[in-house]
């Protein structure tokens, strides 16, 4: 790896990268990885409380200066996320074809084990535009990604 590294463990912190990043406008997923912390502990006994560590691979191309007034296309932004839960990636075929408008790392409350007790933790939502297909217009969304406590983002 090489390149810029930010560390994100507040809303504070995901500002200054997603600053840097330019937000993402313009990118999109290449990769998404999700990986259960769950594991067996025995025979018949198994540890599953919905955790994962979650990679995803951004590619971007506008926020680092190149040639003249352009950007180098073949840039790849590492982003990993520890402590994740409430997964929802909608992929819907209405995005096709329309890059991220931004992202946010927002401050949020969840749940814990199921517990009514909540705990702090930071969220990714992204924006992006939605086809309507019955108005035959896209719409605006800005959706949750999921929960996670830290993460850190990496030129690649």
């Amino acid at each position: 790896m090489t390149g810029i590294r930010f560390g994100v463990s507040s809303a504070e912190e995901g500002e200054l990268a997603l600053d840097h990043f330019n937000g993402f406008h313009d990118g999109f997923v290449r990769r998404i990885e999700i990986v259960s912390r769950d594991r067996f502990e025995e025979i018949g006994v198994q540890t599953a409380d919905g955790v994962y560590d979650v990679t995803v691979d951004f590619a971007h191309y506008n926020y680092r200066d190149g040639d003249g007034p352009f950007h180098p296309v073949d840039q790849v932004v590492e982003a990993r996320f520890s402590d994740v839960e409430d997964i929802h990636v909608d992929l819907a075929r209405e995005y096709l074809g329309s890059p991220i408008m931004a992202l946010y790392i927002e401050t949020e409350q969840r749940r814990r084990d199921l517990l009514p007790d909540r705990e702090d933790c930071l969220a990714l939502l992204w924006g992006r535009q939605r086809y309507v297909e019955e108005e035959r217009r896209y719409e605006f969304r800005k959706e949750r990604l999921f929960t996670f406590s830290r993460a850190v983002f990496r030129e690649r």
